[in-house]
């Protein structure tokens, strides 16, 4: 597979570090703090006087905004994963030209696994073929023929119900991008062998889940959000899945039973 990756508020804490040095350095003084919940719409911005805006822009290019942007929790650990499965990994980010060399060169230092040319730069991301893309954009989602994992955002909720495409699948953390791209087959867990090797999270409550059914409906409200994914990964993938889940269920059963006589 082919993983595409939005850098800013995806894979940093852009918004969080941007109003940071904004509020330190560059707000006028009796304006009040900007805080992430600020942000309820893309350009939130859009109705400030010029001189407000200029400031805002300064202080995202400011030198305290590169010494303190940091990746999110879990994000080397996911994209290092999705690599030793033999996935690629596209950095796709809509970064001004005059700020992609430094972006590309801080990107590179904290990703060493990353190459010069994993990191590509335009506004019409939906041009990069991907099989998975993972972004807080909400207008872009609409462009993107493939699953669409969209990081929860401000501005990217409470918008109108015919914003939201089909292939969206909302993550709050890279931890729940790590959960849906295994349950996707794009990161490899290997089961069993080593008493270290554990099931997923997300295996596992589904295995306890249906071990523990007592009735059909029960089983099947426990598989609805899972085969909703699948369905989005192409029927192919999805009775793989199934079925790999099915032996998964099986033979942990049997283990339980052999374990009790």
């Amino acid at each position: 597979m082919r993983i595409g990756i939005d850098i800013d508020d995806t894979m940093t804490n852009h918004c969080e570090t941007w109003f940071n040095a904004y509020n330190k350095y560059y707000k006028l003084e009796g304006k009040p703090n900007l805080s992430i919940n600020d942000a309820y719409k893309w350009s939130f911005y859009e109705d400030w006087n010029e001189n407000d805006k200029n400031l805002l822009m300064l202080a995202m290019h400011s030198e305290y905004y590169f010494d303190n942007i940091s990746l999110l929790p879990n994000v080397k650990k996911v994209i290092e994963e999705i690599l030793s499965s033999e996935n690629e990994v596209v950095i796709i980010s809509s970064t001004y030209k005059e700020f992609q060399e430094q972006k590309k060169n801080w990107l590179l230092n904290q990703l060493p696994m990353l190459k010069e040319d994993d990191i590509i730069f335009t506004v019409q991301k939906e041009r990069i073929n991907v099989d998975v893309m993972i972004e807080d954009n909400l207008d872009y989602a609409k462009k993107f023929n493939c699953p669409f994992l969209l990081f929860n955002r401000p501005w990217n909720s409470n918008r109108p119900d015919y914003e939201y495409s089909d292939n969206i699948i909302r993550v709050g953390n890279w931890k729940d991008i790590e959960e849906i791209l295994i349950q996707m087959g794009a990161i490899n867990i290997q089961f069993g062998g080593s008493t270290d090797e554990t099931f997923s999270e997300a295996t596992q409550k589904l295995i306890d889940g249906i071990k523990e059914a007592k009735t059909d409906k029960e089983c099947i409200d426990l598989l609805n959000p899972y085969i909703k994914l699948w369905q989005q990964q192409g029927m192919l993938i999805g009775m793989k899945q199934i079925n790999d889940a099915t032996m998964l269920v099986v033979e942990d059963i049997i283990k339980e039973i052999n374990a009790k006589k």
